[in-house]
């Protein structure tokens, strides 16, 4: 079975208590296309979570690989996210939807209000 992050299981309890479905891809099953699911390929990449129905993919943005908006970004950070604007490019050719929230915002409970509004946008407008 695939493992998560600290930050994506943070984020999976987030889901969950908003009240959606939260499974791996791995084990889904015809019947529960309605679930957002972990760690999903889509074209040669592999997504966080994402709903392959509405084309909806959350990225959860680690400071290790994508610095932090108050530090100085490395070289092979910076590589990562021209990486990520191309993917999200072509995600997005494809007709998908990308969010990204930086993990760091995920251990700010003052931030959980704001993740759980941009998340509901994100479903209730596609």
């Amino acid at each position: 079975m695939p493992s998560l992050t600290k930050p994506e299981t943070t984020f999976k309890q987030i889901l969950e208590e908003m009240g959606f479905s939260v499974k791996f891809f791995e084990d889904r099953s015809p019947d529960d296309s309605e679930s957002i699911y972990m760690q999903v390929p889509v074209l040669s990449y592999l997504m966080d979570f994402a709903s392959p129905k509405k084309k909806i993919a959350i990225e959860i943005d680690g400071e290790y690989w994508h610095g932090s908006a108050f530090m100085s970004v490395t070289a092979s950070q910076l590589r990562q996210k021209l990486h990520d604007a191309q993917r999200d490019e072509e995600l997005k050719k494809e007709g998908w939807t990308i969010f990204r929230i930086p993990a760091s915002s995920l251990d700010r409970e003052r931030m959980k209000p704001r993740i759980i509004k941009n998340v509901q946008s994100l479903f209730t407008t596609k």
